[in-house]
């Protein structure tokens, strides 16, 4: 399992989860983080060849690590949002004779609008799991 995160300086790293301990002296988690790279054809996410890991201490959210989607381009709905974010750039761009001033902006908001269906899936799956257990009948002894 992989998990595909923007760092708070936008770059995008890979979480593979394999490589993360528990710092025993400091008390704390450390998790190994890969560099990410957008393939331009598929817009899936892929760890950088030959590109050197970092070590995040403590907490991925807390130190400013959002968890995006690993294939944005893979829901059809986000797929076409994007296709219009493009193109309305793209449009901005040829009239104005340079980018829109907050293209970065949006670019990080269609990320992570493009990360609420894996979420969703993965709420779902939980939401399900919890629920089997709540109607599973208990044992007595």
């Amino acid at each position: 399992m992989k998990a595909i995160y923007r760092g708070p300086d936008g770059r995008h790293w890979v979480h593979d989860f394999v490589h993360d301990h528990f710092d025993e002296g400091d008390r704390v988690w450390v998790f190994q983080l890969s560099p990410a790279v957008q393939d331009a054809a598929t817009g899936r996410w892929e760890p950088a060849d030959h590109a050197d890991p970092i070590e995040v201490v403590d907490h991925l959210h807390a130190s400013g690590y959002t968890e995006v989607s690993a294939n944005p381009l893979g829901e059809p709905r986000v797929a076409l949002l994007h296709t219009l974010l493009t193109q309305l750039l793209a449009d901005y761009e040829q009239h104005t004779g340079h980018a829109h001033p907050r293209a970065a902006d949006l670019h990080t908001a269609f990320e992570d609008v493009a990360a609420l269906p894996e979420q969703q899936r993965r709420h779902g799956r939980r939401a399900g799991t919890q629920a089997a257990r709540a109607a599973a009948p208990r044992h007595r002894r």
